[in-house]
């Protein structure tokens, strides 16, 4: 999430390729550029969730929320779960 953040921020440019490798203890920029490749692109992941995006889905829908239960999940409507669907490129 650092490159996506740090391009969406800064630009796709030398700069933030620099400034990302200093950030990540790389000494070349063309890691960083791929990977942000790989980040970007369009391609959607299909199948299970992992336990890490389960825990983001988790932190999005509750975030602040200290005193959250089960009965929360019910409360989210199938357009939100698109709509992070979207987000995440599943």
């Amino acid at each position: 999430m650092l490159i996506l953040g740090e391009v969406k921020k800064s630009g796709a440019n030398a700069d933030t390729w620099k400034r990302l490798a200093r950030l990540l203890n790389r000494q070349k920029t063309f890691p960083i550029l791929n990977r942000y490749r790989i980040l970007s692109s369009s391609a959607t992941t299909k199948g299970y969730w992992t336990l890490q995006e389960d825990e983001d889905l988790l932190k999005h829908f509750f975030a602040g929320k200290s005193n959250s239960t089960a009965q929360d999940i019910a409360k989210i409507s199938t357009n939100d779960l698109k709509r992070l669907d979207n987000e995440l490129d599943r």
